[in-house]
């Protein structure tokens, strides 16, 4: 009878540790899951600031074009001082200087 009883002991015993071993899978697959999520959610959310970064890249270089356009139209007018001439040209070429730059990042 002891024999008996000691196995069913056992048996239960190797139940239990089936049972932690399921839960232990189980668990390590939903964690597992749970950093794939985060990993993706990572990723979206650095596609979206890029995004947000190449739209602001582009209104500054837009900015850029308008005041070239400006500086160019005030040299149209001839009627500026040799200061101001080289005031706006120097000004002119700082922009395209930042256009370029700001081009290069996109």
């Amino acid at each position: 009878e002891e024999g008996g009883g000691g196995e069913s002991v056992r048996r239960r015993d190797t139940e239990d540790v089936h049972d932690r071993d399921q839960r232990l899978a189980t668990v390590e697959t939903t964690s597992s899951r749970q950093g794939h999520q985060q990993q993706q959610q990572q990723q979206q959310h650095q596609q979206q600031d890029a995004g947000i970064a190449d739209e602001e890249l582009r209104m500054k270089i837009e900015a850029c074009d308008l005041a070239i356009s400006s500086f160019e139209d005030s040299l149209q007018q001839g009627s500026l001082s040799q200061a101001q001439t080289f005031a706006i040209k120097k000004k002119l070429a700082m922009e395209r200087a930042a256009k370029i730059r700001l081009m290069r990042s996109l």
